[in-house]
């Protein structure tokens, strides 16, 4: 086996074991599942131009999610103007669908209650379940201490909780 080929065949097998999770991670971050894909792609990208022949680690590539997110948001002016106008029309809003999840009702409830978080406590939730990180790895992505991070971890899980009682009963 080639090197060329020994690192293209590294990089599939890294972004099929972790790339749903990244997916994951990016749509709880960005505004749209379109938005979530394309900086996935950007990210993957900017990571294998910078070192080709070695796959990335994994908080690293949050942490560049995270980063370009942040970029994408302050980017996107005229983009929240048409956003708002397409958010007071529920008409024009898509149903949530996500490939790997089944379409039942407790999913759409999970999705719902998720999406309803503040988006520091989306983002802890996304790195902590989707992720499988520790808290000092989502502290050093979001440049949190790592209390920090456990304490929104918990007030997302309370938030949840509370959202999500008709599924516990």
């Amino acid at each position: 086996m080639t090197d060329a080929t020994h690192h293209h065949h590294a990089w599939t097998t890294w972004i099929d074991e972790f790339g749903w999770r990244l997916l994951a991670h990016a749509r709880q971050i960005t505004r749209s599942d379109q938005d979530a894909e394309d900086l996935l792609q950007n990210v993957i990208l900017e990571l294998w131009k910078a070192t080709p022949s070695a796959t990335p680690d994994l908080p690293l590539a949050y942490r560049k999610i995270s980063q370009r997110a942040i970029d994408l948001g302050r980017s996107s002016q005229s983009r929240s103007q048409r956003e708002e106008t397409w958010q007071q029309d529920p008409a024009l809003q898509p149903e949530f669908t996500t490939p790997q999840l089944s379409q039942s009702e407790e999913h759409d409830l999970v999705n719902r209650a998720i999406a309803e978080l503040d988006q520091p406590l989306r983002e802890i939730i996304s790195l902590k379940l989707w992720g499988e990180l520790t808290f000092q790895h989502i502290a050093e992505i979001l440049d949190i201490p790592k209390s920090t991070a456990a304490a929104r971890y918990q007030l997302a899980l309370l938030h949840l909780e509370s959202a999500l009682k008709p599924l516990t009963t």
